[in-house]
């Protein structure tokens, strides 16, 4: 821990995050996090699945699958996570579970990116299922089998890639210890939480070379 950081110092405005944002935005998000995966997000399921026997199936299953999604994303990002900026410092702050187990800053980038992610191919099959839809069967707008098979497969291929960069190119910046002496990151170190750092004000070490 770094107990000899100058807290009363701190810059930035992070005196107001050390005596109350930090602790409002993450109670926050564990709030948001159950309220949306047991009430919110369930309901429109619960329709979806018992209800709406006569919405067009191929349309309710994307509407299923966003919402399952959504769940995935609420329990990742907003639980195990729980993310606060460090602005201006390039980075985050993560102290939910998955932050705490001392797992590798690009294992924990790769859960957080993953679950952004995740949204994406559900909401993109959904419109495509829309736009079949709406348009005539006749019409030339109408998309082909092979287009539809080649635009998913862009798509996952792009989504997987942020996920692999993120594994990849996350890990600590080569002066971690040196921007650690910072009041503002150590007061936050010293939550016990882990902080994904990517270099210093202007230079996202490893993000930026990809090196």
């Amino acid at each position: 821990m770094y107990h000899t950081a100058n807290f009363s110092s701190l810059r930035y405005g992070f005196d107001l995050d050390k005596s109350c944002f930090v602790d409002i935005g993450m109670q926050a998000q564990l709030i948001m996090s159950l309220v949306n995966t047991f009430v919110v997000q369930p309901f429109p399921l619960f329709v979806l699945i018992r209800k709406s026997r006569s919405m067009n199936v191929v349309i309710r299953k994307g509407y299923i699958a966003m919402h399952a999604s959504y769940i995935t994303y609420e329990i990742i990002f907003f639980f195990f996570a729980r993310i606060y900026a460090t602005l201006p410092w390039p980075g985050l702050y993560c102290e939910g579970p998955l932050c705490r187990m001392g797992l590798p800053n690009g294992v924990v980038l790769a859960f957080i990116s993953f679950a952004i992610v995740l949204i994406q191919p559900p909401f993109a099959f959904l419109i495509i299922q829309m736009h079949q839809v709406l348009i005539a069967p006749d019409s030339r707008l109408k998309l082909s089998k092979r287009v539809k098979v080649t635009m998913a497969s862009v798509q996952l291929t792009l989504m997987s890639l942020n996920v692999v960069g993120f594994a990849v190119f996350g890990e600590k910046p080569s002066n971690f210890d040196i921007l650690l002496k910072e009041p503002e990151l150590a007061f936050l170190a010293d939550r016990g939480g882990q902080l994904l750092l990517f270099g210093t004000p202007g230079d996202a070490q490893y993000f930026k070379s990809g090196t």
